[in-house]
């Protein structure tokens, strides 16, 4: 029999809306009794990379101490296997690829020495929307305790997050008025009204007053595409609003900092009424947040990363030659020839031969990791996710839909 699940959107707007009615919503309850963020930003131990956007909220949403998710697969092959009879968390994104069979001639499947089927990346037309369950660091074996590796991270850092936070606000070079007797972001001055900092409980709660008005100001004049303008008591203002404090959420949790929500009440229910009426405004406000969280934090100066002087400046290559050797999408693609009509003979890592012209999307796709080793972001999606093919799913393990 057929079951017809709602959309992943409309499950977490109702568990959110459900926390907040309970108080215990990642907005109401973000910081510990000393002061500490309740969380850290949800991260893929396997590749260190963070979960982004409606991934990361809806992984915060599950109150988990330990930020660490990973897929089924990922773990298992990670060795740090799932542990029985426990429940996955679903995550959805849109990939603009996806993971198939190696199919020989005779259209079957081409296997590996241990018997399961090769797989190689094909580029899709169109972005397809999947869905995929990540389990917990608490719900994995064989895992180092959350607690040591936090303070492995933190003695890195060598900045207090009080400190990381100051950095960010003068880099950013916005205008303060530390006289007011109220924190607001002023949008006809273009500046933020903050009160002394000695009148503050304690520095993280100034900073994270600070840095809240701050997200509010990266989203006027010309700073972000969109500039967020709705007038105060309307409901295009509360969805902006959802959209600044989740982006205050994510910055704070990068940061350690915390989080601390202002006219709670009258903000959860406006939220509280959008979602019940439009359940996918959630992603989407996520969606922007992080777009808005990015902007704060790229303020942030980064450590280690200076380029010397006399080190050489690669130029930009226009177009790929016989010989090159791209990794691109946990894949090595090789240029063996290139042919007549301006075409090249490429080979996969898993050994498939095809042919490929200027004119495909592929092609850019790979000039630009070519040019762009360390940056090269336009798998950040699948990487995320880590796509498997669905016959390798172990069923024993349960996954909550």
């Amino acid at each position: 029999m057929e079951t017809n699940y709602p959309p992943l959107s409309e499950k977490v707007a109702q568990k959110l809306i459900a926390d907040f009615k309970a108080g215990n919503s990642i907005f109401q309850k973000p910081v510990k009794d000393d002061g500490k963020a309740a969380f850290a930003l949800p991260y893929n131990p396997a590749t260190d990379k963070n979960y982004r956007g409606h991934v990361a909220l809806i992984l915060l949403m599950q109150g988990r101490e330990d930020p660490r998710w990973m897929s089924f697969d990922k773990a298992s092959y990670n060795k740090t296997p799932v542990k029985k009879e426990e429940k996955g968390t679903w995550i959805n994104f849109f990939a603009n690829s996806e993971i198939r069979p190696v199919l020989n001639d005779k259209g079957e499947k081409e296997l590996k020495e241990n018997g399961k089927p090769k797989t190689h990346v094909v580029e899709l037309d169109e972005p397809v929307l999947k869905q995929y369950a990540l389990f917990n660091g608490g719900q994995l074996k064989n895992m180092p305790d959350w607690e040591q590796v936090l303070d492995e991270k933190y003695a890195l850092q060598p900045f207090s997050p009080t400190e990381r936070a100051q950095n960010i606000i003068a880099a950013s070079k916005v205008s303060l008025s530390e006289n007011s007797n109220a924190v607001f972001y002023d949008r006809e001055t273009d500046k933020i009204e903050v009160p002394d900092k000695d009148l503050f409980e304690s520095p993280a709660k100034y900073y994270n007053a600070v840095l809240h008005e701050l997200t509010r100001w990266a989203t006027q004049d010309d700073r972000l595409n969109e500039p967020m303008k709705a007038e105060p008591g309307t409901e295009s203002f509360f969805r902006d609003e959802l959209r600044t404090n989740i982006a205050s959420l994510l910055i704070g949790s990068e940061l350690n900092l915390g989080y601390e929500m202002s006219n709670e009440e009258e903000l959860i229910s406006n939220w509280s009424e959008i979602l019940k009426k439009d359940p996918a405004e959630l992603f989407q406000a996520a969606s922007d947040a992080q777009i808005i969280a990015d902007y704060v934090l790229s303020f942030e100066p980064k450590l280690g990363l200076k380029q010397e002087l006399t080190q050489p400046i690669a130029i930009a290559r226009e177009k790929l030659l016989k010989g090159d050797v791209i990794p691109y999408n946990e894949m090595t693609y090789t240029v063996l020839s290139e042919l007549k009509n301006k075409k090249l003979q490429m080979q996969e890592s898993t050994g498939r031969k095809f042919t490929m012209g200027a004119d495909a999307g592929l092609y850019n796709k790979l000039l630009d990791a070519l040019n762009n080793p360390l940056e090269n972001s336009a798998k950040k999606e699948a990487e995320m996710a880590e796509p498997v093919l669905a016959e390798e799913e172990n069923n024993a393990y349960v996954n909550e839909r």
